[in-house]
This record gives structure tokens, C-alpha cells and sequence, in this order.
């Protein structure tokens, strides 16, 4: 018994010591961290896909004409297509000199940094911001093969870390009015690229609405009703911030393009045009398929604009967007979901993309003749719309479910963050090169490689034994997470769950709250991509989902940390108002 009772000690005195040196050394452990990620990260290749003209290759050249100084360029039917932070980032990053993908690393890590360092200076356990650190850096999502392309979803998921940030910033300075201003600033400042690099951002509204309505309406009992009026002033701050960015953006475009908007998908005047096409009432309706033959015929038949299309929707364009359609949906026969760059080419093959004003009209005056033939009754069609999202059937109702269950656990587990062989580059060589300026690469035009055993240097300097070390450190880490997170997060569901029913006696605790804002925002996004993989594309993709692994890994160390750890610290902690 005595023996039993020295080596609990034993136990006690080793925990709290090492407890100790992570709290004293807290910073100097995050930076090690960092450091060993960016070394692991520092043998990878960028995937350079030349002839991805919608996505990779479009960002290059947007960045390209900003770098220039000529803002989006030239204008065409694609310049406006999607949101411009994106290549901004990439211009912004040029003059460093560093390759874009070290780049890209480097803010993911700053803003786990800063994620890390808003819970610094609370009561939480320097042990548990460590681990989370360390989950986060090690998110094996971003280094796994689709996040070494150009494009704007790695950079989407380090902005959705930077605002979540920012909101938990906002509880812990709420006592204080003019730290209350400053996260507030801060949080405007960080909505404004989240807004502007994709177009869905509508997804984090439910946790974004919480999280203020909890601030303003759980302050203290002692405060007045003008106390909630000058909190709810406080907190417009952000929207203020986020009005006064966007908005500056629709004046450039409105300076060098002659239209106030942020990207045409979002402009009244397209979706109006595209709603006018979908809410024609097809024959035969078939899943993905938004404007099929049969819509597109009777409206040639009634719209002059539309039947100046034909010649292009009914040609080369049918037999190019047929063959991806056919490769990710298995639809062969017709345009399924790429449709609206199909009719966007035409328009543009119209002549209509002169200008964004030229194009304007057109958009207008087709939407009003296929509009005005639905009032007439010379085609069914469906109500009014002014939308991108296709009419809603009920079939969708009995699949959502099945849908969002079959992305939860997509993402649960982690699958297809193990996938680290980079495919060879493609397009060409001007578009290669045009690659390799841009993002600091100077090996992306393919070459003749043979690959022989040994301690042999590559082009970068770095021996292959020693890439391929890690490399495989990299992959054992993501067969790590995904054997690993399942089981945590489920039971990270279970004890919010129970952190939920104490709630109910105690009030919430300050993860608690944390937690419901992170899983709010994590179902909003699924529930989002679920919908958009039954209805529109194929969205079951780790790009998409970048930022759901992120809240996913936060979501579970929250909960699991808010049942097993926070009990044991002092009652104030709990406390959103004790900081």
C-alpha cells in the first residue's frame, strides 16, 4: 500500500512538472511545432494544371494582371466569375519571393497561432491550447494532394480559422469596451476576404448569429436594457467593416468594368437570367440536369435572345461539357450541372462579353422575354426565380438525409487526406510558365524523370531519400488522424451532450458555448455541400471540406476538454464574463 502510494505521488509530482514546463515554455513548444511543420511541408510540389482555365489557371492570370497593376484584366466572361480576394492574396504574396504553397502553409499556421492565442490568457489548460495547436498544424487535409493546387479553398479554410478567432476574441474582451472595439475591428477586417474569396458564405451565418445574440442577451443581470442597446451598437462594427470592404471591391469593379457588383453570380441581373432558364418545367426531370434539351428547345422557340445561343449551346460547347458531365456525374446525353458556363461561353461566343455593360443587357433582356412567355403561359414553368440554386424537387427530401450522414462521415474520417503523390503537371508551356512566375516554382514544366534508389539530389537540392522520409511522415500522420478522429469525435458528441444536459442546471459553460458556435458552423457547412452534391455537382471533395476538418478537430477538443478537464479548474473559468 505504501508502495502504491509513492508512485501516485511519483505520478503527481512528473504530471505537474511536465504540466509546468509546457506552461512556462508554452510559446517555445508552439514554435517548434510550427518549425517541424513547415520542414515536413517544405519537400512538396506545387500541381500546376495549366489547362484548368475555370479554376487553377484562372486565379494565376487574375493575380497575374493585379501584380501588373491592371486590376482583374481584361474583361471576359470568366473575370468576374468568382471572388477576387483570392488572387489578391496571391498578389499580395508575390513580392515575399516565396513559393505560394510555403506561403499558403505559413497563414494556415499564423492563424492556428492566432487562433491558439486568443485562449491564451484564459483559464484554459496550456496543455490543451498545445494539443490543439498540434492538431491543427498536423491536419493532414492540407497537405494532401488537392491542396496543392492553385486554388482558393487551403486559403478559405486559414480564413475560416481567423474568424472564429475573432469571435471567440469578442467573449473574452466583452468586459472591456475598448477591447471590445479593437476585436471587433478585427473581426471586421477578417470577415471581409472570408466574404470575398468564395461565394457560399452564407453557411457560417447560424454560428455567427449565436454568438452575437449570446453576448448581447447573457450579459449580467445587473445591466440595463441600454446596456444590450450599446452591446448590440458595438457589434454592428463588423457588419460596418465587412459593408465598407465589399464595397470597395464593387467600386473598383464599377470604375474599370461599369458594374457595381463583387462577382456576376451574385449580380440580380444574371440570376435573373439563369432563374428565367431553370423555372421552365422540364419533360422528363432528371437529377443535375438544370436546363436540358427540351427546356433549351422551347425556348429558342420563344426568346430571340436565347435562340442566338443555339448555334454554340447545340455545338462544340454540348460535345466539351458532355465529356466532364459524363466523367463526374455519369451523365453523357446533355449539359448536367456545367450548364451555366456553357451558357456563359455562348454568350460570350455571342459577342456579348464586349463589356460587362453589353453583357448586362443581354442578361436583362433574355430574363424578360423567357419571363414575360411564363406569365403567358406559352411555356410551364415554375415561379419566378432569381436564383443559382436549382428548383428544389421533393426527392430531394428523402436523400438529404442519406447525403448528409454520407458527407459527416466523409469528413469524420478523415478520407482522402493519406493521397500525397503529386500527379504530373498539365497544359501548356506558356500557361506552365506563366505557373511558375507567379507562384515561384521553377520546375513545374514536365521533364523526363527517372527515379532511382539512393541519397540523389532533385532540381530543389533536397535528396529524394530525404523527400520520401517526409513523405511518408506525412502519410502516417493522416492514417493517424483518420484512425483515430472518428473515435474521438464521437466521443466528443457524446460529452457535449452531457455538457448540453448540465447546462440545463448550471448554465453554459464557456466551451460549452464555444463549442455549440463551432458545431453550429460545421453542420451549416455540411448541410450546405450536402445539398449542393444532391442537387448541383459533385462536392463530396476535400477542398470543399477544408474548413470542416478544421472545425471538426476544435469542435471535439472543446468538448472533450469542457467534460474531463474544465471541471477540475477554478469555477471563473466557465465564466464568459471572467477574463
Amino acid at each position: 500500500m505504501r508502495i502504491h502510494s509513492n508512485s501516485d505521488k511519483f505520478k503527481q509530482v512528473t504530471n505537474y512538472k511536465l504540466s509546468s514546463m509546457i506552461h512556462q515554455y508554452f510559446w517555445v513548444w508552439i514554435i517548434l511545432i510550427l518549425l517541424f511543420r513547415l520542414w515536413l511541408i517544405s519537400s512538396q510540389n506545387l500541381h500546376a494544371i495549366g489547362n484548368a482555365g475555370y479554376d487553377d489557371l484562372l486565379f494565376v492570370k487574375l493575380a497575374s494582371h493585379i501584380i501588373r497593376g491592371e486590376w482583374l484584366g481584361p474583361f471576359d466572361q470568366l473575370t468576374l466569375t468568382k471572388g477576387s480576394f483570392y488572387p489578391i492574396w496571391i498578389a499580395l504574396s508575390y513580392p515575399f519571393g516565396l513559393p505560394l504553397l510555403v506561403m499558403q502553409h505559413l497563414l494556415y499556421l499564423i492563424a492556428s497561432v492566432f487562433f491558439v492565442y486568443v485562449f491564451r490568457k484564459s483559464n484554459i489548460h496550456a496543455v490543451f491550447l498545445l494539443v490543439l495547436f498540434a492538431l491543427l498544424a498536423f491536419n493532414p487535409s492540407t497537405t494532401a494532394l488537392p491542396a496543392n493546387r492553385v486554388t482558393r479553398d487551403f486559403f478559405y479554410g486559414s480564413e475560416t480559422l481567423i474568424v472564429f478567432a475573432a469571435i471567440f476574441g469578442l467573449f473574452f474582451a466583452f468586459k472591456n469596451q475598448k477591447k471590445t472595439i479593437i476585436w471587433c475591428i478585427i473581426l471586421g477586417f477578417s470577415l471581409i476576404p472570408f466574404v470575398l474569396t468564395r461565394e457560399e458564405g452564407v453557411w457560417i451565418a447560424p454560428a455567427y448569429v449565436f454568438a452575437n445574440l449570446y453576448l448581447v442577451l447573457s450579459s449580467p443581470k445587473n445591466k440595463s436594457y441600454q446596456e444590450k442597446i450599446k452591446r448590440t451598437a458595438l457589434l454592428c462594427i463588423p457588419l460596418v467593416i465587412l459593408f465598407t470592404g465589399t464595397s470597395l471591391i464593387k467600386l473598383k469593379n464599377l470604375i474599370e468594368y461599369g458594374v457595381w457588383i463583387n462577382t456576376e453570380f451574385q449580380a440580380d441581373y444574371f440570376k435573373a437570367a439563369y432563374g428565367s432558364l431553370t423555372r421552365v418545367r422540364h419533360d422528363h426531370w432528371q437529377r443535375y440536369v438544370n436546363v436540358p434539351y427540351d427546356v433549351r428547345k422551347k425556348i429558342y422557340e420563344i426568346s430571340p435572345a436565347f435562340a442566338e445561343l443555339e448555334p454554340y449551346l447545340e455545338g462544340n460547347l454540348l460535345h466539351v461539357w458532355t465529356r466532364s458531365g459524363c466523367k463526374e456525374l455519369n451523365i453523357c446525353d446533355d449539359y448536367s450541372s456545367h450548364f451555366v458556363w456553357a451558357f456563359r461561353h455562348a454568350v460570350s461566343l455571342a459577342g456579348y462579353y464586349r463589356s460587362e455593360l453589353t453583357a448586362k443587357d443581354y442578361y436583362t433582356r433574355l430574363a424578360s422575354e423567357v419571363n414575360q412567355a411564363c406569365e403567358q403561359e406559352k411555356l410551364k414553368c415554375y415561379p419566378p426565380r432569381k436564383t443559382m440554386l436549382p428548383v428544389f424537387h421533393e426527392e430531394y427530401v428523402s436523400l438529404i438525409l442519406q447525403e448528409f450522414l454520407h458527407m459527416l462521415k466523409y469528413v469524420a474520417t478523415f478520407e482522402d487526406t493519406s493521397s500525397l503523390r503529386v500527379p504530373k503537371n498539365k497544359g501548356t508551356t506558356s500557361q506552365l510558365r506563366l505557373f511558375e512566375e507567379i507562384t515561384h516554382y521553377n520546375n513545374l514544366i514536365p521533364k523526363t524523370i527517372t527515379y532511382v534508389s539512393g541519397d540523389i539530389e532533385n532540381e530543389s537540392g533536397l535528396s529524394i531519400t530525404l523527400r520520401e522520409c517526409k513523405k511518408n511522415a506525412m502519410y502516417f500522420i493522416a492514417k493517424g488522424y483518420q484512425v483515430v478522429v472518428p473515435g474521438f469525435f464521437v466521443i466528443s458528441l457524446l460529452c457535449f451532450i452531457c455538457a448540453l444536459e448540465k447546462s440545463t442546471r448550471s448554465g453554459l459553460s464557456l466551451l460549452t458555448t464555444f463549442s455549440i458556435i463551432i458545431l453550429a458552423a460545421f453542420l451549416s457547412r455540411l448541410l450546405l455541400l450536402s445539398y449542393l452534391d444532391l442537387t448541383s455537382f459533385h462536392a463530396f471533395s476535400l477542398l470543399y471540406n477544408m474548413p470542416s476538418y478544421i472545425l471538426l478537430l476544435i469542435f471535439s477538443e472543446f468538448s472533450l476538454y469542457d467534460t474531463f478537464w474544465n471541471n477540475r479548474v477554478a469555477p471563473d473559468s466557465k465564466n464568459v464574463w471572467n477574463n
